[in-house]
């Protein structure tokens, strides 16, 4: 409700790493072959993510370019940041827009109703129900599944140090501690320091992608026909740090990824 009223960029977020926590939680309590209501449900979690996800994006960046703008001393550069932020501005209200009209659909305000049905212990002649009083066999495979699935992507993106492949480690890190934190929750106390390591590379594969995303969106606003001509040295400006930072970056990410290689915390996560 909040995020169909208001503007609240913590709302928006909140629906999104919620519905994160609630999607693995279904997947892992209903492995496949899913019942087609839990899969009804996984669905609708991941289009009301996805629906409000260029518009966490754009919170996100507006407030990056703020604090640049407020450290900014050059006028070219301030100008350039400037035009960023119109960009970025205007690009909000179109994913506001599209956002609440996905959302405003009747299977995501059933979802309660959902879950409460596949919440009701299950009877013989139902097919792709979990087991709910014994929910720690489900935990572990959804566990072991997701630690594979990850070290994959770490592996990958590892060796190739494409954005894509780097964004998709950060994707199954959050997996993976969100099934982690299931197990917490049913006692297994043991979690607790890998969790904590999961958290901190979440963030920092975090900024790194807002990073990346802030240079990409500057890229799209400065290429505008008009502010190229009236501003070049402007634009020139900009880029021309965005492109060193881009560089930057791809080493930082490196040096990250090569530490994980050797870190005390992946032994203790298999």
């Amino acid at each position: 409700p909040k995020v169909l009223s208001d503007e609240d960029a913590e709302a928006v977020h909140d629906l999104r790493v919620w519905s994160r926590r609630l999607q693995q939680v279904v997947v892992a309590l209903f492995p496949k072959p899913r019942d087609p209501q839990a899969q009804a449900v996984v669905r609708t979690l991941r289009r009301a993510r996805r629906a409000v996800g260029p518009w966490r994006d754009c919170d996100v960046l507006i407030e990056m370019v703020k604090r640049k703008l407020k450290r900014v001393r050059n006028p070219d550069e301030q100008r350039a940041w400037e035009t960023v932020h119109t960009y970025l501005q205007a690009r909000r209200e179109r994913a506001i827009s599209r956002a609440r009209r996905r959302l405003a659909n009747r299977r995501l305000f059933a979802l309660a109703q959902i879950l409460k049905g596949l919440c009701e212990p299950a009877t013989p002649n139902m097919t792709g129900r979990a087991v709910h009083e014994r929910p720690q066999p489900l935990m572990r495979a959804a566990i072991k599944q997701s630690f594979a699935l990850w070290h994959d992507a770490f592996i990958r993106a590892r060796k190739s140090l494409e954005p894509a492949d780097v964004h998709a480690f950060r994707v199954q890190t959050k997996r993976l501690r969100y099934r982690l934190e299931l197990a917490r929750d049913l006692g297994a106390d043991e979690t607790k320091p890998a969790l904590a390591w999961l958290r901190n590379l979440q963030d920092t594969l975090g900024r790194l992608h807002d990073r990346g995303e802030l240079a990409r969106m500057a890229a799209k606003a400065l290429a505008d026909p008009v502010f190229l001509l009236e501003q070049p040295r402007a634009a020139s400006r900009l880029l021309a740090k965005l492109a060193a930072q881009r560089k930057a970056e791809r080493v930082e990410t490196a040096a990250l990824l090569a530490q994980l290689e050797s870190a005390p915390q992946l032994s203790l996560l298999e």
